[in-house]
């Protein structure tokens, strides 16, 4: 599975159509270490493995449990040569992965490399290297229909969220996003003044907290920020039970778009028809530049810069808001 929020949870969609059409028993998850927290969204019925790799102990132990797993085939997501590296080193007989990074020969069934193109959403990609039906990334249904209750552990693994709850009053603000600047819009508070009957949870990590403050500053006691107070779990429960989501692009928009919850994506530097939130019950807000999709951390225009974010207005965000919040 990939490293980044956004990329496990649209892998994850994919891997839940390709475990439906295998008979049980025939697919088991490697998880980076970094995403374990997310292994419970995959629900309780596919198996997992947390790939560990601080150091040579834990790399040694972590492919000695992937190699008495018995496996005929690995399915490589990320595009690193340090994955295609741990599946040479399994003995896995066959290799399925994209030709990158020089790793080749580390594959038994290298794929072309322009089917990882940033012109098509990247599910498709993972459905082709996962040898599954590709299906359009709006077909996802959520989590809802296979995810219960979170209630502690059983078995060792997350039971999952509390997606069948009434959904809450709050509409959830995400304005970070670890990639960089370019990702952020500023817009936060000029929505919030807009819906005053409307009560809000800013939701981030630490970094996200001052943003979060000057926002809840100005609306007093109709702004609740969490940024950085909560686990990634805790966030999603909260997520799991909001009106709607707006959110820049990244993990946190994904975990919305996952889990069902209505999300409006708002795009800068990155591209929605590579990257678009799952599902139906999703908006994108995004004004196309000449210079965009640059993918670039930080604007790098002399004059004008993150225009590709500051053109997506409020309005234009509220608008795409009222129509799919409940």
């Amino acid at each position: 599975m990939p490293n980044w929020i956004g990329d496990f949870l649209m892998a994850a969609s994919v891997v839940r159509r390709k475990f439906d059409e295998l008979p049980a028993g025939q697919l088991t998850v490697i998880v980076p270490e970094k995403q374990a927290a997310l292994a419970f969204l995959l629900g309780d019925d596919i198996p997992y493995i947390v790939y560990r790799r601080k150091n040579g102990g834990e790399f040694r132990k972590s492919l000695s449990e992937i190699r008495s797993g018995g496996f005929d085939t690995l399915y490589l997501l990320p595009k690193s040569f340090s994955a295609a590296w741990l599946g040479f080193r399994s003995k896995i007989k066959r290799r399925r992965g994209i030709r990158a990074q020089n790793r080749s020969p580390l594959l038994t069934d290298p794929l072309p490399f322009f089917i990882s193109a940033k012109n098509r959403h990247i599910t498709l990609y993972y459905s082709d290297v996962l040898e599954a039906a590709c299906e359009p990334p709006e077909n996802w249904a959520g989590a809802a229909r296979f995810l219960s209750g979170l209630a502690g552990e059983e078995g060792g693994q997350p039971r999952g969220l509390p997606v069948h709850e009434p959904a809450g009053e709050e509409i959830v603000l995400c304005p970070g996003a670890a990639y960089g600047p370019a990702k952020q819009w500023p817009g936060y508070r000029d929505l919030t003044a807009m819906f005053p009957e409307r009560k809000f949870i800013i939701l981030g990590d630490k970094k996200d907290f001052e943003t979060g403050e000057e926002i809840a500053a100005v609306f007093s006691g109709r702004v609740k920020n969490l940024a950085g107070k909560t686990s990634l779990k805790e966030a999603m429960e909260i997520i799991a039970r909001a009106s709607a989501v707006v959110s820049n692009d990244s993990g946190l928009m994904h975990a919305a778009a996952y889990i069902g919850t209505p999300v409006v994506g708002i795009f800068g530097s990155t591209s929605p028809q590579w990257t678009r939130p799952l599902g139906k019950l999703t908006r994108i807000a995004h004004v196309k530049q000449e210079c965009s999709p640059c993918f670039q951390r930080e604007c790098e225009l002399s004059e004008n810069r993150y225009k590709c974010q500051k053109s997506v207005t409020a309005g234009y965000v509220a608008g795409l808001l009222g129509e799919v919040v409940r």
